[in-house]
Parts: C-alpha cells; sequence; structure tokens
C-alpha cells in the first residue's frame, strides 16, 4: 500500500515532494530504510542492496534493530525463529550471527543484551528470563561480555529486568529497567558511560518508589534529547527536551509521528521518514530531522511566547517557513499545500480524525486567521522574517 501512495502523490502532490527534496537535497549519498527494504535512490531510480542475490527483506527492522557507528550499519530481523544479524559496509551487506535470544539493543554501532538469570514463573517452573545486567555482544561472532552491572543497585528479591538502552550523542548511554513486581510501571533510569564503569541514576521526579513514571526516548541531537514522560508525580506530563546531561530544557509539542523509515548518509543516520495524513485522509509520508532549536522554537510560537534568537538564526530557511506557519497551524488554518498539512498533522494539536468514534473530533479548518493572530504571533513572524532576509543576504 505505501508503494501505491507514493505512486500517487508523485503526480497529484508536487508540493509535498518539493519540500521533502528540500530536505534531502543536503545528502547526496543516502541508504533509504522503506516499503521493508534497503535502498539508495540515483537520479529518481531506486537500488536494493542485496545478500546473496536477494533483496533483504527489512519487515522486521525497526528503529531499535538497527544502527550505526558512522562507519557501517548493524541490523538484525527475524528469520527462521532466530534473528540473524547482518552488517552494511561500502554498499555490501554481510550476514554476520544468529542468536534465539528474545531481546537485543542496538545502538551506535553496538548490539548489547541482557544477562540471562532463572526466575520462578507464576506456575513455580525455573525459567531463564531477561535480568538487570548489560551484556555486549561482538559484532562479527555474537560472543558476549559482561558491559554493565546494575544488579548491585537493587533488593536481592527485586525481579527487574533491563528494557532499553540508547546511546547519547555525547558518548554516554542511558538504560532503563522495570520493576516487574508492579507489570513494568515503574521503571529506574540510569546515564551509563561509554566503558560501562561509570554509572549514575537519574530522577525525573521524586525519589519516591511508588511513583509509577516511564519515559519514552523519542530523539536527540548534538545538545539535546527528545523524551516522551508519562505518570508519577510530575505536574505535567508529555513531550520534553532535556541536554546531553539530563538537565530540562523545555517542553515541546506533542508529536504524532509513527517512523516509516530511516534515511542514512555515508552510515550515519541524518533524517526520519514519518506517517502522516492530508486533511482529506490520504496517508503520506514526509522526511524529518529533530532539533532543539526548531522544536523550541515550535513550542514558544504555539505557546504565544517570543522566539529566541540563539534559536531562530541557527535554524535552516526551510525550518524558518515552518516556524512562520505554526503561527497559523494553531489556529486550525486551512493550508493548501499538502507538504504543511502532512508536517502539521504529525502534531497532535493539529491532527484530528475526521471520522472516528473520538469525543474531540477535528473542527472545520479556516480559510483566514489573521484576525486571531496576537501581538506576539505578529512580532514573532516579523522576527523571522527579517532572519530569513538576512540568510539572503
Amino acid at each position: 500500500m505505501r508503494v501505491l501512495i507514493f505512486i500517487i502523490l508523485a503526480f497529484t502532490s508536487k508540493s509535498l515532494f518539493a519540500q521533502k527534496d528540500l530536505i534531502r537535497s543536503q545528502y547526496h549519498s543516502l541508504y533509504n530504510l522503506d516499503d521493508n527494504k534497503f535502498y539508495t535512490t540515483t537520479k529518481g531510480k531506486r537500488k536494493y542492496l542485496v545478500w546473496n542475490n536477494e533483496v533483504i527483506d527489512s519487515s522486521g527492522i525497526t528503529i531499535n534493530s538497527l544502527t550505526s557507528d558512522g562507519k557501517t550499519i548493524v541490523f538484525y530481523n527475524w528469520t527462521a525463529s532466530k534473528y540473524s544479524f547482518y552488517i552494511i559496509d561500502k554498499g555490501r551487506i554481510e550476514k554476520l550471527f544468529q542468536s534465539e535470544k528474545a531481546s537485543f539493543y542496538l545502538t551506535g554501532g553496538r548490539v548489547f543484551g541482557a544477562d540471562q538469570v532463572s526466575r520462578n514463573n507464576e506456575d513455580g517452573i525455573t525459567e531463564k528470563v531477561d535480568g538487570k545486567n548489560i551484556l555486549e555482544y561482538n559484532i562479527k561472532t555474537g560472543v558476549s561480555s559482561l558491559f554493565c552491572k546494575l544488579d548491585t543497585l537493587f533488593e536481592p528479591e527485586n525481579a527487574s529486568e533491563l528494557t532499553k538502552i540508547v546511546q547519547l550523542s555525547g558518548g554516554n548511554y542511558l538504560a532503563s529497567v522495570c520493576d516487574l513486581t508492579i507489570e513494568c510501571l515503574y521503571c529506574r533510569y540510569f546515564l551509563v558511560s561509554s566503558n560501562g564503569k561509570k554509572i549514575k541514576q537519574i530522577d525525573f521526579v521524586s525519589a519516591n518508589e511508588s511513583d509509577t513514571y516511564q519515559l519514552f526516548f523519542r530523539d536527540q541531537d548534538d545538545e539535546s534529547v527528545l523524551l516522551e514522560v508519562s505518570g508519577g508525580s510530575r505536574a505535567e506530563n508529555g513531550h520534553f527536551i532535556y541536554s546531553q546531561d539530563f538537565k530540562p530544557t523545555t517542553r515541546c509539542l506533542e508529536g504524532n509521528r509513527g517512523i516509516a523509515g530511516l534515511n542514512f548518509k555515508n552510515h550515519e543516520l541524518v533524517s526520519k521518514n514519518i506517517h502522516s495524513t492530508l486533511d482529506d485522509g490520504t496517508k503520506v509520508i514526509f522526511t524529518y530531522q529533530y532539533s532543539l532549536f526548531l522544536e523550541r522554537s515550535l513550542y514558544r510560537v504555539y505557546a504565544d511566547e517570543p522566539l529566541l534568537d540563539d534559536d531562530i538564526k541557527r535554524c535552516s530557511p526551510h525550518e524558518l517557513d515552518l516556524i512562520r506557519n505554526i503561527a497559523f497551524a494553531k489556529y486550525n488554518c486551512k493550508f493548501k499545500t499538502d507538504f504543511y498539512q502532512a508536517y502539521f498533522n504529525a502534531y497532535m494539536f493539529y491532527w484530528r480524525p475526521q471520522f472516528s468514534g473520538l469525543s474531540e473530533l477535528r473542527k472545520p479548518r479556516l480559510d483566514n486567521v489573521d484576525s486571531l493572530l496576537t501581538d506576539t504571533d505578529r512580532a514573532n513572524l516579523a522576527k523571522v522574517q527579517k532572519f530569513a532576509n538576512d540568510q539572503q543576504k
């Protein structure tokens, strides 16, 4: 179905692809993960990556099962009741090792997993399950070694397991361990050094262990981390941006983004392909790049707060267009351009299903919202225009 959508849009939605190409034009050597296949695009034609003369079916691949160290791309998928690991190096695919282990975490070009511990299930039968300690797997052989020991930070009777590990841009790792005694509603989060030797617990709320809150890693750049926070004793839940050392930076708009694919340049992730819809319900995909400066600016315009000069001067012309148009989108403005419909429908404040069983449906779009603009909106629009003009000099 996704292929059909792209074919239709190629003929009917030039504006969407003009903006998409605007983002991709910064990169001239991309691996793409769309339509469950890896491919490169040259002069508009796809060249699929193959192994043993067969195109690799990556239908089991998600953003969590693919990683890169800047030199190679490592990924796995589920085949023949086993996880099969592959590596992409200089456009060639090499098969690595296979494993029946239940969970792996790929990040920063490295392969991690939890250690195995014995635990009695509900029927009193002893079985092997994931534990708290983090193992690292040799990419070539699949042999594991201890990377980080977390079990000493928990009570011996505490039934917990590793649920996530993500490399941060600064080189550290964010690891989460859930408490199985309350069905993983409570997690503890740790900042782990690149060699696994230094461990620091991160407290996003009070240290009260009766709190049940969860963090969902959404995105990052060199300076910040985008997290979704829910539950716990927080006054507010939602999407927040933290610095790389986990100091709160700003709230941000809640996204409604499903990832359709990933784009790599020289084996480094540069953008994501995001599922969205047009206002008439047509399903589309656009290319998205996370940026602290863009997301903070979008939120400040939405919240009727003055834009920060230091943020907008670091935004591209395309990002300035987005910041300008959210001043209208927040008042439910109707966009004629497919790209802006798709982009803003990826945020919860703008997206509402036209037909659904939900109590709150989307209100009719407005053709003109100029009379609704506040003094802050007008000042922000003038500032964006000034910086856009300066970029053109």
